[in-house]
């Protein structure tokens, strides 16, 4: 199973009730994910498993974050994943 840690752009200084953070919630995954192209394939052997979520406010704050950069997904066994398309 894919999990994406819970993301947070609020400052550690801020009181819990001022806190932005937002928990992305999974809305989709393609098994066996094809390119959109002749030039992109996963190498022999492998698939590609493409997964889309959207992130919900958990927070009091508007959460204003680029949700792309420094996200990982993460498997059952602890490797981490982190090639995007948006």
């Amino acid at each position: 199973m894919l999990r994406a840690p819970q993301a947070d752009s609020g400052n550690a200084k801020e009181p819990a009730a001022e806190k932005s953070s937002a928990a992305p919630d999974v809305a989709k995954v393609v098994d066996n994910a094809k390119s959109s192209d002749e030039f992109f394939a996963p190498e022999s052997g492998n698939r590609w498993i493409g997964v889309q979520f959207q992130l919900v406010n958990t927070g009091t704050k508007v959460y204003s974050d680029a949700p792309v950069n420094g996200a990982k997904m993460t498997d059952d066994q602890g490797q981490q994943f982190g090639e995007w398309t948006l």
